[in-house]
């Protein structure tokens, strides 16, 4: 069966993983910025913005492989993108339902990177 939601990061995370666990379950979060960037005139690479996204991890495994990784460590997150519905109220009162992008990891990888996996 063929994989559509599939999204692959590379960025530094903003904390320590943290732990989390909800009754039974167990699961780590933490977050990570990656640059938009381009390549100028002269062919040198220019960042633009850092975009900030919220990672999940369930996967037992992947949950250890995260044991060492502390703010600013560079990893590569490999998922599927996830949807959680929220609501805001605007100043005038009127509720309005909100979509908050998340990472649901099933591998990360620490630098140095083997830039022969991609999947």
């Amino acid at each position: 069966m063929t994989k559509h939601n599939h999204v692959i990061l590379t960025g530094h995370l903003g904390a320590k993983p943290k732990n989390i666990t909800k009754g039974e379950d167990l699961f780590t979060t933490f977050s990570m910025a990656t640059q938009e960037s381009y390549k100028d005139d002269q062919g040198e690479w220019q960042n633009t913005k850092t975009i900030w996204h919220q990672v999940l991890i369930f996967n037992e495994d992947t949950i250890k492989s995260t044991e060492n990784l502390d703010k600013g460590s560079l990893v590569k997150v490999f998922g599927a993108l996830h949807y959680k519905p929220f609501e805001v109220t605007s100043d005038d009162g009127k509720s309005y339902k909100k979509w908050a992008a998340s990472v649901i990891a099933h591998k990360i990888e620490v630098a140095p990177f083997d830039e022969a996996s991609n999947s």
